[in-house]
Order: structure tokens, then sequence, then C-alpha cells
């Protein structure tokens, strides 16, 4: 009797501020190592945001950081977001996270095993409540038939730095870090400068359940971060093939990680019929050299024919629109 493989859902939880590509990547290294084993089969990846301790320049919304994964996720077929922790009125660590997924999991089996439904596919990150149960649903669908009983694990995926952490003293509970490995599992992409197998022999907690974690090499070594992205926005370098374009998208129209001598406040409403005063009061956002007034007018000069069309259509040329001009002019160039 040939054994089925145990499917697996991977959860990844942390600030995402910006996510990036390697963020993403990771899910898809996590699902081919662990398929090419035979022994185990990906059926859903879950991004959590958590709440993080930011320093002003850094700051951003938990709404912020959703929209951008959301996006991120847009032609994703098997990785979505999930939001229990973000909505949490205090913080959520790692263990209750998994814990929480896990009576999701359970749940929603239990209702699935007798469910009449036959698999169906899923709409990619629809329109729904961001919890894990509805979208699970949907996900085990595709990959059970009704009224057969299986078996779904939850393990956390990570990079070789939180393994390395595991170990660092006062930074993580032993007993809840037992707990992780023993009950989930941990799927370890390595990164440059840490090495997960030294990680795991220096812990006796580590060592104890090293058959639950499963590392996996990046061939394609990538030491991005998301700390040197938000360092390259504040000094308006470029982040292009860093992040997804709906992210950088996303970032510049909300003036994410710019300067606090730069930020500029909301944008105007679209509704406002008030055209920019280009005084010489006018502070505007400085994104590669579009910071003064000349430079404005250069911009309005570059976009003349554009701006004309919008005139004869009665549309208003409004800060909201040259900070769209910016933005585009910026990131896309």
């Amino acid at each position: 009797m040939t054994t089925q493989p145990t499917r697996v859902v991977l959860v990844s939880c942390g600030g995402f501020n910006p996510i990036n590509f390697m963020h993403l990547r990771m899910f898809e290294l996590a699902r081919d190592h662990m398929n090419s084993t035979g022994r185990y089969r990906i059926i859903g990846g879950i991004i959590s945001p958590m709440s993080i301790k930011l320093s002003h320049k850094d700051a951003t919304s938990m709404q912020q950081r959703c929209s951008m994964i959301k996006q991120s996720l847009a032609t994703s077929s098997w990785i979505r977001l999930d939001t229990w922790a973000a909505d949490q009125q205090h913080h959520v660590n790692t263990l209750t996270l998994l814990r929480h997924h896990f009576d999701v999991i359970e749940t929603t089996l239990n209702f699935n095993q007798l469910d009449p439904y036959t698999p169906t596919k899923r709409k990619c990150n629809g329109v729904f409540k961001y919890t894990s149960a509805g979208w699970l649903f949907e996900c085990f669908m595709l990959h059970i038939k009704a009224n057969t009983l299986i078996n779904v694990e939850l393990m956390l995926l990570c990079g070789a730095d939180v393994l390395h952490d595991f170990n660092e003293p006062n930074l993580w509970n032993e007993k809840e870090v037992e707990e992780i490995v023993s009950n989930f599992g941990l799927v370890v992409i390595t990164r440059m400068g840490f090495n997960p197998q030294h990680s795991i022999y220096d812990s006796d907690v580590l060592s104890k359940y090293k058959n639950n974690i499963h590392i996996v090499p990046d061939w394609i070594a990538n030491d991005m971060s998301s700390t040197r992205i938000r360092t390259a926005i504040r000094r308006k370098q470029s982040v292009k093939y860093l992040l997804p374009e709906q992210v950088i998208d996303y970032i510049g129209r909300h003036h994410l990680y710019a300067p606090l001598a730069t930020k500029t406040p909301d944008a105007v409403s679209p509704t406002t019929t008030a055209d920019v005063m280009l005084s010489s009061s006018y502070s505007a956002p400085s994104y590669h050299g579009y910071s003064s007034t000349s430079n404005i007018v250069d911009a309005l000069v570059q976009f003349q024919p554009f701006l004309t069309l919008l005139h004869t259509k009665n549309f208003s040329v409004t800060d909201s629109l040259l900070s769209d001009i910016y933005v585009n002019n910026i990131f896309y160039a």
C-alpha cells in the first residue's frame, strides 16, 4: 500500500515592512523542497503580519502592511494573507499564532469530513474576510475528496536567522521553542551569514527535535531584507525588482518610509476643486530630483499634453494628481 504524503500548510509571520520578493520566494522554495521528498505535499501558505516595534521613520500602520501583502499575493493561487494576529488588541507571539491556525485547521477538517462538496477552484485572494477558516475550507477541497479522512500538519516557515535567534538568551522562551519544534515543525530557508546546522547543534531543544526541522537550501542566495529596502527608499534609491510593482506603487502613493522632512500630508481628496498653488512656500515631495518648485514646473511641462487633456475633461490639477505623477515617474522609470 502506497503511503500518501502528509499535507502541510506553511505559516510565515513577521513584520513584512514591507513585504518583498524574498518573503514570497521562501514559500516557493519550501514547497519545491518539501514536495520533492515525496513525504509531504504543501497545500497552502499563510502570511500573518504581526505587531512590531518600529522607529518613527519606519512606522507604518498594520492596515498599510496588510494592503501591501494583499496586493503582492494577487496572482498567487496558494498563498494568502491572514489578519487574525493583526486584529488582536494585544501582541500575539509565534506560538499563540500557530496554536490558533492549528485549531482552525482542526475545525475545518472536522467540518470537511461531512461535507458533500466536490473539489473546486478558489478565487486567488479574492474578496472575502481575511480569516483562515473560509480559505482553508476551499484550499482543502482542492486536495481531498468528500468523506475522506486526511491529516494536515502546520509548519512554521522561517529563515535561518530565526533559527539562530532561538539560541539567543532572553529572546525566545525555551519552552515555547520546544512546543513550536515538537508540535509543529520548522521549514528553514538558508540565509547568508547563518549556519542552520550549527544552530541546531548548539541547542539541546533543537537537537532533540532535529527531525522536525527541514533545512531548505537557497541555491540562488539573496540577502534581501526589508530593513535595507526601507533604507534605500529613505535615500531615494531605486527599489525596482526588489518589491512587487503593486507594493512599490502603494509605497509611493502613501509616501511610506520617506525622510520625515519630506513627508507630505494626506493626499487631497479627489473631489476637491482647489488647484495647486506653486508658491515659494510650497514644499514638494522629494523624490529623485522632483524636490523644488522649479522641478515641479519641469514636471508640468513634461506632462503638459496629459494635463491639457485632463483640463478639457474638467479635471483639476491637484496635489494628489501631482503626487501620482511623481510616483509613476520615479518608481517606474
